[in-house]
């Protein structure tokens, strides 16, 4: 839990800050969630794996806006899929489609707007 704390208050002074400072915090952010997925496994910790495979998404879809590349992108699209998956499809829960389909749809946009 502390990494996934750690990196959601990296992602906050990222937004925040702005500039060089901004990408460090957002790319430190981005170490956070990585590492909190060790311990967060689908296997042992899904709800939790979600929560951080959707944090994730968040932070590498706002660094990749600043980027020029869309590898970032690409890797936000993973992680917000596999949150869906787990919230929506093998919950069958419908109330959070929308949200993460907004999310995708908004990913592919600036992949698609990139090639």
């Amino acid at each position: 839990m502390t990494q996934n704390n750690l990196a959601a208050a990296l992602q906050t002074m990222g937004a925040r800050a702005g500039g060089a400072e901004g990408l460090a915090a957002l790319e430190r952010a981005i170490d956070a969630y990585e590492a909190a997925l060790e311990v967060y496994t689908r296997r042992e910790m899904p709800a939790d794996w979600a929560m951080t495979q959707m944090n994730l998404g968040k932070g590498l879809a706002s660094l990749g806006k600043l980027e020029s590349g869309s590898a970032r992108l690409e890797a936000a699209l993973v992680a917000f899929r596999n949150a869906r998956a787990f919230y929506v499809d093998e919950a069958e829960d419908g109330r959070h489609a929308a949200t993460f389909d907004g999310w995708i749809a908004e990913v592919e946009a600036l992949i698609a707007a990139r090639r």
